[in-house]
């Protein structure tokens, strides 16, 4: 599938209405219900998140009960304390995917 929906497809391939406004005269409208079945594109970049980006480094782990693990972030050279789902799920605007050669 094509990332953008092509409007002469759209337009061409649907039963295209035609009603009366007060405001704006006859106008032809595709149906709601049509629109509505419609695959949306897939154009939005998923973010890198701080376990994926090639700035994140773990400076150590857990080894005792109390004992915090920490990590870097050497973009913006900021040390923080390492929670179990962190790096999953937060992300910042200078994140950068690691490379196959990064791993």
């Amino acid at each position: 599938m094509a990332d953008y929906l092509n409007r002469d497809d759209v337009l061409n391939n649907t039963d295209i209405i035609t009603v009366q406004t007060r405001e704006y005269g006859t106008i032809d409208v595709v149906p709601v219900e049509y629109l509505a079945d419609l695959p949306t594109a897939d154009v939005v970049k998923r973010p890198c998140t701080c376990s994926e980006c090639k700035h994140f480094k773990i400076i150590n782990f857990m080894t005792k009960k109390n004992e915090p693990a920490l990590a870097e972030c050497q973009k913006q050279g900021i040390t923080f304390f390492l929670l179990v789902a962190e790096p999953k799920e937060h992300f910042c605007r200078y994140g950068e995917r690691k490379d196959d050669n990064d791993v």
